[in-house]
């Protein structure tokens, strides 16, 4: 201080450079197909509380959240830390099924790699896939007695016709799971409706309740009690 000696242990501070990170969304349904109009939120942790991530750290810019053609968000200028995706909106997207209640994880560190999954990149691609249930709609022949997917019938005649739809394996979490039926120049009868898995016949008013669809008042709306349903999760039912 006073300038008698020499100053030998001299300590230098660099000062702190904050590393940004990125990562890509991907997603798909179960078929492969890419969705485009999807919206999620982004959250990072902060303590014990999630806040939501609008703006691009680095510039201040506005992220995009919505799936684009392709089926992808691109979020870039992300600081160190927990951060997660929730899917909020499928868009357009019908017969897809929503998991809002799912999150996707990712740790951005401090030099701007991306931890997820069990796997530490410059930047990492979370892939997100929604199940879209399969569904078939046949008719039985007339003559034959086979179901098919078309035939020939006369005006006032009763015409069979089975649907079989595909459960989704999350079937247990889902908030709803319903089928409607909107014939064109038909009238259901829904007292005749049986909803089978195999051989065995679900419970009308317990696995689930049908009404006539609002519509037209000719179709019909199922709808299964999703808690009831975990017997039947990835295996098929026939209407």
């Amino acid at each position: 201080v006073d300038g008698a000696s020499w100053l030998y242990d001299v300590h230098v501070y660099p000062k702190n450079k904050t590393t940004y990170g990125g990562v890509t969304l991907e997603k798909k349904g179960n078929n492969t197909t890419a969705l485009s109009g999807v919206t999620f939120v982004l959250q990072k942790q902060n303590g014990t509380e999630w806040t939501n991530v609008t703006k691009n750290e680095k510039n201040n810019s506005d992220l995009s959240l919505v799936t684009n053609p392709e089926g992808k968000i691109n979020v870039d200028g992300l600081s160190q830390g927990t951060y997660r995706f929730i899917e909020t909106d499928r868009g357009g997207n019908d017969g897809y099924i929503m998991d809002g209640a799912k999150t996707y994880e990712f740790v951005v560190g401090s030099d701007g790699k991306i931890t997820y999954d069990g796997k530490t990149e410059n930047n990492i691609t979370i892939t997100v896939t929604n199940e879209k249930p399969d569904m078939t709609k046949q008719v039985k022949d007339r003559k034959s007695g086979a179901w098919k997917q078309e035939t020939d019938y006369n005006v006032g005649d009763m015409v069979p016709y089975q649907i079989t739809i595909d459960v989704p394996s999350n079937i247990t979490k889902l908030k709803e799971f319903t089928l409607t039926d909107t014939p064109t120049n038909l009238k259901d009868n829904i007292d005749s409706v049986v909803v089978k898995c195999g051989e065995t016949k679900l419970t009308k008013g317990t696995d689930y309740t049908i009404s006539k669809d609002t519509t037209d008042g000719n179709g019909f709306k199922i709808t299964f009690n999703t808690s009831e349903m975990g017997d039947y999760a990835r295996k098929q039912l026939v209407i």
